[in-house]
């Protein structure tokens, strides 16, 4: 758990935020009775405090998802190979946060 807890707090404070929205998707959850998405607004230390619920959902087939409530200036560039951020035609500022899943990258600038 310590490295969720890492990877978490790495993740939100590089996004430099003071309050996230949270989606926990289940696209089959409405044909159980489930809502297919449950949302949250919550702050840094909220997040931080929720990871444990966040992993049982995450375990019972929720997707995560985080990003900075409002107006931000960030991009997500999602599952794409290393290779494909050093082609020239891929202008990022300084990536803010860079994590693999799978093969794939996923970078926030």
């Amino acid at each position: 758990m310590e490295r969720t807890n890492s990877a978490v707090t790495r993740q939100i404070v590089a996004m430099g935020a003071n309050e996230f929205e949270i989606g926990l998707y289940k696209p089959e959850g409405a044909g159980n009775g489930e809502p297919p998405m449950i949302p949250r607004t919550w702050d840094m230390q909220t997040v931080l405090k929720s990871i444990p619920w966040l992993r049982l959902q995450n375990r019972n087939g929720r997707n995560i998802y985080i990003r900075p409530r409002g107006e931000h200036n960030l991009s997500l560039i999602a599952s794409t190979q290393p290779s494909g951020l050093d082609r020239p035609h891929v202008h990022l500022a300084q990536p803010s946060v860079d994590h693999g899943v799978g093969p794939y990258f996923e970078t926030v600038s």
